[in-house]
């Protein structure tokens, strides 16, 4: 502060300190211009609790995102940056509100089921982990798969990537799920889909003022031959089947219209050149 026209000078409840917060769009959008130097990333996390209005705050992981003399206060999982606020900050509000003037506002953090899905760009979840995978590069948020092998479904808005039991730490054996993709558009904004072999996976750039906490890597049961559940081998294609259905990695037929012959395990029926 002080802040510009469309930006209202904020306090943040329990966590202190001073933000000049845009309000949100409809969409839920924040303006994109940060100070020079920031890496903290805009998001719509702020409400004012009397009227409801939603407003946009830098969301952070660590002191170095933020600009120039801001902080990164914490609560819970969520991170937001902030600036001190000035003693003499303070007498001029309150001589502002004795002329009368507008009440200085109060946001609050929204509810952490309207703040974020998994899978996101960090900061993570409180159920994630903050990683790296060896061999791609890059960053993700990732939860552990549960004993079954499953992954929480929850993905960001136009996301078309599937959250996958993918990944693996080598030091302890625990297994984190990642998004699956074939290309970068299945990834959410921001998002790459990093190949190693055959296998794609959505990562967010990763940050130089912050490597991440854990180093994963592609689990070994990833897939080991043609016609397995997606994500496919690089020579084959992800697609459905017109009035059938479901979906299929399907790779070429060559020149004399031959196929892979290598199936998954336990499988009888035959491959076939049948689609086109």
């Amino acid at each position: 502060p002080p802040c510009r026209a469309d930006e209202v000078d904020a306090s943040i409840q329990s966590l202190g300190g001073q933000v000049c917060a845009p309000a949100c769009d409809a969409s839920g959008s924040c303006p994109a211009d940060v100070p020079a130097g920031t890496t903290a990333s805009p998001k719509c996390l702020l409400e004012d609790a009397s009227s409801g209005k939603k407003y946009c705050a830098l969301a952070c992981i660590s002191d170095s995102a933020c600009p120039s003399g801001a902080t990164c206060a914490k609560q819970g999982f969520l991170g937001v940056c902030v600036y001190p606020q000035k003693e003499d900050k303070k007498s001029d509000i309150v001589e502002l509100l004795a002329l009368p003037a507008p009440p200085a506002t109060t946001l609050v953090v929204r509810s952490a089921s309207l703040l974020t899905s998994h899978y996101e760009q960090p900061p993570c979840q409180s159920d994630e982990v903050d990683a790296s995978i060896q061999g791609m590069g890059g960053q993700v948020c990732a939860p552990a798969c549960d004993a079954s092998g499953s992954c929480p479904t929850d993905v960001p808005a136009g996301t078309t990537a599937s959250p996958k039991c993918l990944l693996e730490d080598a030091s302890s054996g625990k297994k984190y799920c990642a998004l699956a993709c074939t290309s970068d558009s299945a990834c959410p904004s921001g998002a790459t889909c990093a190949k190693q072999g055959f296998l794609g996976v959505c990562v967010y750039p990763e940050k130089k003022d912050k490597k991440s906490e854990t180093s994963l890597v592609v689990k070994e049961t990833a897939n080991s031959t043609h016609y397995e559940e997606p994500p496919c081998r690089a020579d084959e294609v992800d697609a459905s089947i017109q009035s059938l259905g479901g979906q299929v990695c399907a790779p070429a037929c060559d020149a004399s219209g031959s196929c892979p012959t290598d199936i998954p395990a336990g499988t009888t029926a035959s491959p076939k050149c049948l689609l086109e």
